[in-house]
C-alpha cells in the first residue's frame, strides 16, 4: 500500500524550435548505438567512439485536460478559425 500517494515520474520540459516550447512530458525511451565503421579515440583511459547515435522517445503530456477546444500539442503554430 502507498497510503494514497503515487510515484512521481521524472518529468522534463522539452523545447524544439517553435514547435515545442517548454513542453511537459517524460523521456519514454533512450538508446545509444555505435556505428561499426566509427573511429575511436585510443588514448589510455579515454577509449571511446568519436561518433555515436542516440535515439530518444518523448511522451508529451500537456498542461491541461484535453478537450475539443484544446490546441494541438499546445502549439501556437496552427491558426484558429
Amino acid at each position: 500500500s502507498t497510503s494514497g500517494q503515487r510515484m512521481t515520474p521524472p518529468f522534463v520540459r522539452l523545447t524544439i524550435g517553435s514547435l515545442f516550447k517548454d513542453a511537459p512530458g517524460f523521456v519514454s525511451s533512450l538508446s545509444v548505438s555505435v556505428d561499426d565503421k566509427a573511429t575511436w579515440e585510443l588514448d589510455p583511459g579515454q577509449q571511446v567512439p568519436k561518433s555515436i547515435k542516440i535515439t530518444c522517445g518523448f511522451t508529451w503530456i500537456g498542461e491541461e485536460i484535453p478537450s475539443i477546444n484544446t490546441k494541438f500539442y499546445a502549439t501556437d503554430l496552427l491558426k484558429e478559425e
